[in-house]
């Protein structure tokens, strides 16, 4: 499956019970609901096609064992599912930006001036 399919089944997946918006060149996902639950401010998940395969695939093989029903990348993106709703759930007041580091790294919730550098910052 090509990135470009991924993505599409991701959005097709997450509109299906969440309000979302994507960026026109996709580069990022704002979330304005979760499970029923309104997010004000919304949540900014970073995720483009090319990572969200890139990181699915690293993830095919526990998505395979967890979901066994589905085919190994399906079970990575309902797996991805599961890591959104705990970092949701688990962020701090204020992290409001979600963003997976590295290939095959955690999903993280993060304030947005850590995403630019300064103490702490993601991408130092």
């Amino acid at each position: 499956m090509r990135d470009s399919d991924l993505f599409a089944e991701f959005i097709k997946r997450l509109k299906s019970d969440s309000e979302v918006r994507v960026n026109d060149d996709k580069m990022f996902v704002d979330l304005f609901t979760w499970e029923e639950e309104n997010l004000d401010p919304p949540i900014r998940l970073h995720v483009s096609p090319a990572i969200l395969g890139l990181h699915l695939r690293k993830m095919e093989s526990a998505g395979g064992e967890v979901f066994p029903n589905v085919e190994p990348i399906i079970g990575a993106l309902q797996l991805f599912f599961v890591h959104i709703m705990e970092t949701i759930a688990t962020r701090r007041q204020g992290d409001n930006d979600l963003v997976v580091v590295g290939e095959d790294g955690p999903l993280l919730a993060v304030r947005s001036n850590d995403l630019h550098g300064g103490p702490g910052g993601i991408d130092q």
